[in-house]
């Protein structure tokens, strides 16, 4: 990909110092499995702390214990009738703990080990899902990061390409002598150019393009269609298309400026993405409720693990060769001037190679 300074007019040396700033930012990202490895040591280290803690305790507890039955038997030849304590009985051996003290001391140790082991396995829960959260935080936002990057390198190339060809065209009016038909060819291409330019600054701000600034409420899908072609017009006879135009007239209820606008996004899609000689194919099928309208080509299509996110925004794939001209938003225009007025959008693999668009258009009433 081309190097290209960024929008704004930022040198290269800021954009490598604010590139520095975001690998620094993200650097403690790598101390998370050494922090985790550590809160690990350390809860394993307390486990083990209080268990010997408990042995301990027990052991002095048997020191008592026999301290306790040596008084007892000390006390016996005094006291013929002392039989039995709160903690010991006497039997014809000798003094002896009771049973129940032991088993009441046993129960005790016994939940107090399940205690610290249920826990501590709920801190290593806790700890796994909140590194599990931030990981993929940290992997998300490199992710975005990087969309920002390539979108950025995009939206530079687009911007610099048209602007280079005006200042071109102006230069050559302004520094030579030329023809009045030569001077208008380049007066028609500058036009053009700003056209061009015009269309990609309008596709990062799309709440323009979902705008009809006031156009008509309704549609005819033919004239819509017409309009979608006209735009791209040029870009078809350049790529050699071959596009195939069966789709019956319909009255929808949704602007035709915008209807325009998206179809042209939906068709510029297959002139770009497809090969010299494209093959596009609109047409419609019949449905009782809405207007189904069936755009399709015969391009490299999409993967189909791709399908369900090329309506998002600032998304371009990469099964194509060389670049591509584009910012990643004209589907996701597409889909919101749909959503807008009640119509819906689904890609799908077409048979035999390519991209199949349907769309589910609300028709007008009468």
């Amino acid at each position: 990909m081309q190097a290209t300074a960024r929008p704004g007019g930022k040198t290269g040396i800021e954009t490598s110092e604010i590139t520095m700033k975001q690998k620094r930012r993200l650097l403690p990202s790598f101390l998370i499995p050494v922090l985790f490895l550590v809160i690990v040591g350390q809860l394993i280290w307390w486990m083990v702390f209080f268990r010997m803690q408990d042995q301990r305790m027990a052991a002095m507890q048997s020191e008592l214990d026999a301290l306790q039955l040596e008084r007892l038997e000390s006390l016996t030849p005094e006291q013929p009738d002392l039989d039995e304590t709160e903690l010991a009985i006497k039997t014809d051996t000798g003094w002896k703990i009771k049973e129940e003290v032991l088993e009441a001391r046993a129960g005790d140790s016994q939940r107090k080990s399940w205690m610290l082991f249920s826990e501590s396995l709920f801190a290593f829960a806790v700890l796994a899902a909140g590194s599990y959260f931030i990981i993929n935080a940290i992997r998300k936002e490199r992710e975005l990061l990087k969309e920002k990057e390539l979108f950025l390198h995009s939206v530079s190339h687009e911007l610099k390409t048209p602007i280079a060809g005006i200042q071109l065209n102006l230069q050559t009016l302004q520094k030579r002598s030329l023809a009045e038909q030569q001077g208008r060819e380049i007066l028609d291409d500058t036009i053009s150019q700003i056209r061009n330019l015009n269309s990609t600054v309008a596709q990062l701000l799309p709440g323009e393009l979902i705008s009809d600034a006031g156009g008509k409420r309704t549609a005819s899908l033919k004239e819509a269609v017409e309009q979608a072609l006209q735009q791209h017009r040029t870009l078809a006879e350049n790529r050699k298309a071959r596009i195939h135009n069966v789709a019956s007239d319909m009255h929808l209820a949704i602007p035709e400026t915008l209807l325009g606008r998206a179809l042209g996004h939906i068709i510029e899609n297959c002139l770009m993405y497809g090969p010299e000689g494209v093959q596009i194919w609109i047409r419609t099928v019949e449905h009782p409720e809405h207007c189904h309208l069936v755009i399709e080509d015969n391009g490299p299509g999409v993967p189909g693990s791709d399908l369900s996110h090329i309506f998002e925004p600032l998304v371009r794939l990469d099964n194509h060769k060389g670049y591509i001209k584009g910012t990643g938003m004209g589907l996701y225009i597409v889909q919101e001037i749909l959503l807008q007025w009640s119509a819906g959008i689904q890609a799908e693999i077409r048979e035999g190679g390519g991209l199949r668009m349907n769309l589910e258009l609300p028709r007008a009433a009468g």
